[in-house]
């Protein structure tokens, strides 16, 4: 992997403001893998599966959450997901599909899926460790 120093400093932020987020923030992903793989990275957020047996629209109305922080996949499966996001959560404040496009529009090489960003940490960790390294984030360490 080959990463001027611009992309690696948008990624790092974006990857610690994912870190960073309080207990008022929700993020809501498609499955399982994507809930693991942000919880290996050391998310410590509320993180909300859309698939399963619940609607969509039952498990929106039903998320506590302060703000809310889509983060599905970022293939043409993951789009769909985002527009019945978006239409289902019409109206409703602190909808933040931002980080997701950032991730998307910066990682359209390297990976399309959100399960996939605790294994490119991985890798950065080994290519950049004076950027990538344990302190942003040290529960790689532990799970490798």
């Amino acid at each position: 992997m080959n990463w001027n120093e611009n992309k690696r400093k948008l990624f790092r932020k974006l990857i610690e403001t994912m870190l960073c987020s309080d207990d008022e923030t929700c993020f809501i992903v498609e499955g399982a893998n994507d809930e693991r793989s942000l919880r290996k990275m050391g998310v410590k957020a509320r993180i909300v599966r859309v698939s399963g047996p619940k609607s969509l629209s039952d498990k929106l109305e039903r998320i506590p959450c302060k703000k809310i922080v889509v983060l599905v996949d970022f293939d043409e499966a993951g789009k769909k997901v985002e527009k019945l996001i978006r239409i289902a959560t019409q109206g409703r404040t602190k909808v933040d599909f931002t980080l997701r496009r950032r991730l998307s529009s910066l990682l359209k090489r390297e990976i399309r899926d959100v399960e996939g960003l605790e294994t490119l940490m991985s890798q950065l960790r080994v290519e950049y460790p004076s950027e990538f390294g344990s302190t942003l984030t040290p529960n790689i360490i532990d799970s490798h």
